[in-house]
């Protein structure tokens, strides 16, 4: 019955709600202490603001979760401190909503402890303090996200990709460092964002991994190049019309299509004979675009 009294109150949106429901913050009741909370988040009248800070020091972990949340949705700077400090609570669904809470609370003093936080055991949490990052924008995360594009969990690795894709005045040359890191998913993630960035300072470096052992790595240097548009890449990327794998010689001819340079055009005419349909196909759409 306390429970539906207190979504009737947060229903009716009526102010006089908030002293009762904070007062049920206190509740003997944990069901009722986490309605509460949710309630007040409904009604978002600030008066609610410190009494929900005091409940992240909540017995019960489901309320310290909705205080978490609740108070992120606040967006009010004086939980960023409090909330911090339960980055390191025993419960991987409270560190999940701390990451969630100061990603939108934007406030940079969040970003060394976030930047711990990829850390987590929990690849949730990962995920979310990632995400978090992402919406801060600080240029301190950039080692640590592309940390990050080596990370486990495939959800991580891309979150950390597209805050790194988001960064449009991030300097390319950790990046560049990252073609060579011993991770894998951390050298093909990194192809893949130098590409995005548009810097054409990544040409060079990306031109020297183009023979790279790993083809999964060949294949999206080339599909960069391509993106990065600059020419001097030719040669080499018609060189790498004659790669083993079928892949990569898909992503070269679509590059080459890019870059539309007539230097491709007998290239691309000879890759009509390949014996894998896709790449011809890859062959044709390069052409038509070189000559549109």
């Amino acid at each position: 019955i306390k429970v539906s009294v207190a979504e009737v109150l947060g229903s009716i949106e009526d102010p006089r709600a908030v002293e009762p429901l904070i007062a049920t913050l206190n509740d003997p009741d944990a069901v009722l202490r986490n309605k509460a909370a949710e309630v007040l988040g409904k009604l978002k009248d600030s008066r609610a603001v410190a009494p929900l800070i005091v409940s992240l020091s909540d017995p019960n972990p489901t309320v310290r979760e909705r205080a978490t949340l609740v108070l992120g949705e606040f967006r009010d700077k004086s939980a960023v401190e409090p909330l911090l400090s339960l980055l390191d609570d025993t419960e991987i669904t409270v560190r999940r909503s701390v990451t969630i809470a100061l990603g939108k609370l934007g406030d940079s003093r969040a970003v060394e402890p976030l930047i711990s936080a990829i850390q987590d055991p929990s690849s949730s949490v990962r995920e979310n303090a990632v995400e978090a990052l992402h919406a801060l924008g600080d240029l301190r995360a950039v080692d640590a996200l592309i940390g990050a594009l080596g990370d486990s969990e495939e959800n991580v690795q891309w979150k950390a990709r597209d805050a790194l894709i988001s960064m449009s005045n991030v300097s390319v040359q950790p990046l560049i460092s990252a073609l060579n890191d011993p991770n894998v998913t951390v050298r093909w993630h990194a192809a893949d964002v130098l590409g995005r960035l548009g810097n054409r300072e990544a040409v060079v470096p990306l031109i020297a991994v183009l023979g790279h052992p790993d083809p999964n790595l060949r294949w999206r240097v080339a599909n960069s190049l391509g993106r990065l548009g600059d020419r001097s890449a030719v040669d080499y990327l018609l060189s790498a019309l004659s790669d083993s794998n079928p892949k990569v010689r898909y992503y070269v001819a679509g590059a080459l299509g890019n870059l539309r340079d007539k230097r491709a055009i007998p290239a691309l005419e000879a890759l009509q004979r390949d014996a894998f349909a896709s790449v011809r196909d890859a062959g044709k759409s390069a052409l038509a675009e070189i000559n549109r």
